[in-house]
């Protein structure tokens, strides 16, 4: 009995490993691209997180920095409320 239990939790194993490597196989092109930058963004934050926490001890204007912050936001938020203008020369009909 306990030997028919192991093949038959092998069986099971062997289905749901297949499945899960069917479904990644499936999966991954929409998701290699986002795996890809997280991946590049916890490298660069844990070999740069020392530098940059030792330049903004350094470097105390955190004022001037939120308002260039929010400047930029304020004006990016503008700049899209603007109505779409489309550049470009009428054609005239050959005389």
């Amino acid at each position: 009995m306990n030997q028919q239990k192991n093949y038959i939790q092998l069986i099971y194993r062997l289905l749901v490993g297949l499945l899960s490597i069917g479904f990644l196989y499936v999966i991954f092109p929409f998701i290699s691209s986002v795996l890809l930058m997280l991946i590049f963004s916890f490298l660069f934050t844990t070999i740069l997180l020392t530098s940059v926490d030792a330049l903004e001890r350094k470097i105390r204007i955190l004022k001037f920095k939120m308002i260039l912050i929010n400047s930029r936001k304020i004006y990016s938020q503008k700049c899209q409320s603007l109505p779409k203008v489309k550049l470009g020369l009428k054609m005239r009909p050959p005389n």
